[in-house]
């Protein structure tokens, strides 16, 4: 099967490739060269420029498109308007692009931060929806823009992402507490924050399943364990001596909670991830 990659420099995108690599015929799509992957059919070019992604479609004639280019994080403060286009435009013309090149399927990497959970429960797809920050808002305005457009010539699965960690996911709270440095480390309140975390490999497994599957319309899917720690048990899990961490403990008032429901993707993909935290990365 031929999958084009976007975002593939990034972390989940240079995985997947690696992954996806012996089994499907793979191409890439991003702003930079990817210096240490052979045998990879390689296309330069900004996500929002169209004429060039609309060239790149027609050459490469996919099956199917994982959409990973985007801003994230803080990147998502700098500009609304640079948000909006990169994270929202640019998917809906790459849809629109995918819907007149027969493309079967257009894999879209959303977010838990489009959920604002105050129950101790997971959520399903349907519940809690109310972005916490701009990076949310912009993934679920996309997520909407998709909906409006779906073609039933193109399949639509959304996977929503939760808290992704391993090798290379430097910014996880789980990457900092294992790899303690002389940088007074952040903590919100540890008995009051709870998080779903999901290995990359687990990621990449969700992926795979949703390409080989290919759930005709338009999906939702949320992409985690099911399980949620709080910071207090992440860190009696992994075992770790508080005294050997420079810690600054930030209070919250209320619970703060991202957990996932999974049983839609457990049924529709085959989808069972391993709920164990991984420490040997």
């Amino acid at each position: 099967m031929k999958i084009l990659i976007t975002g593939a420099t990034g972390k989940i995108g240079y995985n997947l490739l690696k992954y996806l690599k012996p089994y499907h015929s793979i191409a890439t799509l991003s702003r930079s060269p990817i210096y240490k992957t052979r045998d990879i059919k390689q296309y330069i070019a900004d996500i929002t420029d169209k004429e060039r992604i609309l060239a790149v479609i027609k050459e490469f004639q996919p099956s199917v498109i994982v959409h990973l280019a985007g801003l994230v994080g803080k990147e998502c403060y700098s500009s609304s308007d640079l948000t909006n286009k990169v994270n929202i435009e640019a998917t809906e013309n790459l849809y629109s692009m995918a819907v007149k090149n027969n493309v079967e399927q257009f894999i879209f990497a959303s977010t838990s931060a489009v959920y604002t959970q105050k129950d101790y429960s997971p959520t399903k797809e349907t519940e809690n929806i109310h972005p916490k920050n701009k990076y949310g808002l912009s993934k679920y305005n996309a997520e909407k823009r998709l909906e409006a457009l779906y073609s039933t010539k193109t399949n639509i699965n959304i996977l929503r992402l939760f808290n992704v960690y391993g090798p290379d996911f430097h910014d996880s709270l789980i990457y900092k507490l294992t790899h303690p440095t002389d940088v007074k480390l952040r903590i919100l309140d540890p008995k009051m924050y709870f998080r779903d975390y999901i290995h990359i490999n687990d990621v990449l497994l969700a992926i795979r399943r949703c390409i080989e599957v290919n759930p005709h319309g338009y999906n939702v899917f949320n992409i985690a364990t099911g399980e949620a720690y709080s910071t207090e048990e992440l860190i009696n899990e992994l075992e770790i001596d508080l005294n050997s961490l420079k810690m600054e403990l930030i209070p919250l008032q209320s619970l703060d909670i991202t957990w996932a429901d999974i049983s839609k993707a457990r049924t529709a993909l085959g989808f069972v991830p391993d709920s164990k935290i991984i420490i040997n990365d």
